[in-house]
């Protein structure tokens, strides 16, 4: 599902291309080699993805017992879309990460959290537990404040990364805005308000959440992997390629491919067409 946002909010939301360099001589002198590729989130040639650096946490509802299998999931979930990315984006861009040490057990139960309306991939627990992390983890005053994970190089792209114990697929980018309203922020960007939220969230440029069923409970755990990264995505800003009614029109991972295993799948060439500055 898709989410956008700024810095008080936020937007939830390749393979076949071969790139070759020509030398030509001329008089015993060379042509000069073009400027390296230069990867961007989508439809913002601002943000550089050359190097992305994910923030992982288990986060547990205090009604709920955090599975002593988490570890293993989520690092293999993060490292096959850590292989996934670099092999769609032709090593252009790489994708790294750190796991937080422990579960983070919340402070509220998962109705807290996940508010009256669990539908459209859950945004407000996204949004609710992402906030709680910056201020626990991220910010020194928290509670479980640790200096070298919370550290961020800014050479790199930062993203939130939350295995949830609890309902939710949902994740997008983070802006900072001067716009005080959603539907200011709506109109500026020329998108349906229902889809802009207001964080404080400042260590990183997106976020997404995931229901740890995805990677532990079959049949789930079949795609398990490609939803996760699907929800990945979004903070880079690849959109949905499904309608309202949840019927995809592409076969890519932003579509129908997300059903697939993630070996089986893959992001649609065009995304790459429209990221990547030479």
């Amino acid at each position: 599902m898709s989410v956008r946002a700024k810095r008080l909010c936020l937007l939830l939301a390749v393979s076949g291309v071969i790139f070759t360099l020509a030398m030509v001589f001329r008089s015993s002198q060379a042509a000069p080699i073009p400027p390296s590729p230069r990867i961007h989130v989508y439809k913002n040639p601002d943000a550089s993805i050359g190097r992305i650096r994910v923030k992982a946490f288990y986060a547990v509802p205090n009604n709920k017992k955090a599975d002593p299998a988490w570890q293993n999931q989520l690092s293999r979930a993060l490292d096959d879309s850590a292989k996934f990315h670099e092999l769609q984006f032709h090593g252009l861009s790489k994708l790294n990460y750190d796991v937080f040490k422990a579960p983070v057990m919340l402070q509220h139960d998962d109705a807290f959290y996940d508010t009256t309306s669990t539908g459209a991939g859950n945004p407000h627990a996204l949004i609710n537990v992402g906030e709680e992390l910056e201020q626990r983890v991220m910010r020194s005053s928290g509670d479980l404040y640790d200096a070298a994970f919370a550290a961020t190089d800014p050479n790199e792209y930062n993203v939130m990364a939350i295995l949830y114990e609890g309902v939710g697929a949902s994740g997008g980018e983070i802006y900072q805005t001067a716009l005080q309203s959603a539907n200011q922020i709506a109109q500026k960007l020329g998108l349906p308000e229902s889809i802009i939220y207001i964080v404080h969230i400042d260590s990183v440029s997106g976020f997404f959440i995931v229901n740890r069923n995805y990677l532990a409970t079959e049949p789930l755990n079949i795609s398990g992997e490609s939803v996760f990264y699907h929800e990945f995505a979004h903070t880079i800003g690849l959109p949905d390629l499904f309608d309202e009614n949840n019927a995809p029109f592409s076969n890519d991972i932003m579509g129908r491919g997300r059903e697939k295993p993630i070996e089986n799948t893959y992001i649609d060439k065009n995304f790459l067409k429209t990221m990547v500055n030479f």
